[in-house]
């Protein structure tokens, strides 16, 4: 029996060195495939599409999180180089800024290219300074050198986005510090202009359109900080939602106080090549306030822009190109 007994010690002891064996074995395969999964996000989360490094790692992380649901923030900021476990997650959720001396490191390991590494590095600074000319020039320098536009495009099927002039409201309302998914909270903090089946309407339409999107906790959250249409657009639900914004900005002269609003307007005579000009300048100021908001903290509030350029009199012999 007592042979017995140790020959039986003995297998368990075996099986139990075969069990721990398979664990490591797993894990490596494990890491391997964890990179795998992380180089595959690389290629379609790009540097180059973000003017804000928060949203770049927060879009990074979710979409090697979407292919492994094991994937953690502790593994994110071990496969980027950090040893604190949750070093990641408070640069995600904007609780600590991230140096720029960790530039190089990162840039590295993410194998940046030198335009990448430079557009990367100027948003880390952006975030690190005080608001100021320096930083705005900064912006700028990241508006001008910048890859892709940091406004997601529309697509052609997306434009029923602007069906209706609360769509677009409502997707900002998602990005609000003190969202809530609550029909009658969304109601409410819209004076009451809508009702809460077009809310609920609203939300759905949003999340056929993949404009907006739930992150692994269940919340609503947006899936691109800004978005914009062709500079010339010719749809007519779009030239609509212009209308709708237009009429709502009379709306604000009774309604909102002075102190929230500006609504200005000058008339002037001008040639057609300085009026070309100044409606370039006008798309280029636009570009840049949407790289303000992006480089900003949570919003609060929804506000809109509306900027206008027309002509008053008949332009005679106007042959160049619309």
């Amino acid at each position: 029996m007592l042979c017995v007994g140790n020959i039986q010690k003995r297998w368990d002891l075996l099986n139990q060195a075969v069990v721990y064996v398979i664990i490591a074995l797993g894990g490596m395969f494990n890491v391997d495939s964890i990179m795998e999964q992380l180089e595959k996000a690389l290629k379609k989360i790009q540097i180059l599409h973000y003017r804000n490094y928060v949203n770049y790692f927060r879009d990074l992380y979710h979409s090697v999180k979407s292919q492994n649901q094991q994937y953690s923030y502790r593994q994110f900021s071990n496969d980027l180089g950090f040893q604190r476990s949750n070093y990641l997650h408070l640069i995600v959720t904007e609780k600590r800024k991230l140096s720029s001396k960790k530039v190089e490191q990162i840039s590295s390991i993410l194998k940046f290219s030198e335009k990448e590494k430079l557009h990367f590095s100027n948003m880390v600074d952006i975030l690190n300074k005080k608001p100021g000319a320096e930083r705005n020039k900064l912006v700028k320098e990241v508006v001008r050198k910048g890859g892709k536009p940091g406004a997601r495009r529309l697509q052609k099927k997306q434009y029923a986005y602007f069906s209706h002039w609360y769509y677009p409201v409502i997707r900002e309302m998602v990005e609000l510090k003190d969202f809530k998914e609550d029909l009658d909270w969304i109601v409410d903090r819209l004076n009451k202009s809508i009702t809460k089946i077009q809310v609920k309407e609203a939300l759905k339409t949003l999340e056929d359109l993949g404009l907006i999107n739930r992150n692994v906790d269940g919340k609503l959250r947006v899936t691109s900080k800004s978005i914009s249409t062709p500079k010339e657009i010719g749809s007519e639900c779009v030239v609509t939602y212009h209308k709708e914004m237009l009429e709502l900005a009379s709306q604000s002269i009774d309604i909102c106080k002075s102190k929230n609003r500006d609504i200005s307007s000058i008339t002037m005579g001008v040639d057609l090549t300085t009026a070309r000009k100044i409606k370039k300048e006008m798309q280029d100021f636009r570009t840049y306030i949407q790289e303000l908001i992006e480089q900003s903290g949570d919003g609060t509030e929804v506000f809109q822009l509306n900027m206008q350029w027309f002509p008053l009199t008949i332009i005679k012999e106007d042959k160049e190109p619309e």
